[in-house]
């Protein structure tokens, strides 16, 4: 994974985002808070950024699918170059689109290994806990063709949810799924509700 220095941060910062720049959000709803979906949703919504958004919203009452097979049907009707993926218990910082795709293309130039941009840590509502969860899927945004070619998240429990299983390791080749394809950035993007279940 790399970090980014302070001076790449600053080329990051300045880099123009071209008119009519479009990416997904996939926002699944498993119906376990009916208010937590609506402020997930507006959270999507509510950003502060020139990039165009589309929104697929998968319902998944009850879990009738697991969650990564929920994201997988999001990704799939997905038209744009990035996703964004988000789950029902988390919402977005109003900032978080704009610079995610910031990174995202900067790194097309200058790092055109990396296929997925992540936030360090993420901060629990209730709490106010900081908590630094790189490796969860959920907490950033992918090129859609790497999760098109390598077939998406496999069904794996939630919390085992990190770059090491979102493709089959004998598919692995160049990506370095362990190293240098994802780009985490420090601040924090991300707030997660708890719940039960």
């Amino acid at each position: 994974m790399l970090q980014l220095n302070e001076s790449e941060l600053a080329e990051v910062l300045t880099t123009d985002i071209p008119e009519k720049f479009k990416i997904t959000i996939v926002v699944v709803n498993s119906h376990r808070n009916m208010e937590w979906i609506s402020e997930a949703v507006f959270s999507a919504q509510n950003q502060k950024t020139s990039v165009e958004i589309e929104y697929v919203i998968i319902d998944n009452p009850n879990g009738r699918w697991s969650i990564s097979e929920a994201f997988n049907r999001g990704v799939q009707k997905a038209k744009t170059e990035y996703v964004l993926l988000l789950s029902d218990d988390d919402k977005l910082h109003n900032t978080a689109v704009d610079l995610l795709v910031r990174v995202a293309l900067w790194a097309k130039t200058h790092r055109p290994e990396v296929y997925r941009v992540a936030c360090k840590s993420l901060l629990i509502e209730e709490t106010g806990e900081m908590i630094c969860k790189s490796n969860i899927v959920c907490m950033g945004m992918f090129k859609k063709e790497v999760l098109d070619t390598f077939g998406g998240f496999p069904d794996v429990p939630w919390w085992h949810y990190s770059t090491t299983h979102l493709v089959n390791p004998e598919q692995l080749f160049d990506l370095q799924v362990d190293g240098y394809n994802t780009i985490i950035i420090e601040p924090t993007l991300y707030f997660m509700r708890l719940h039960n279940g």
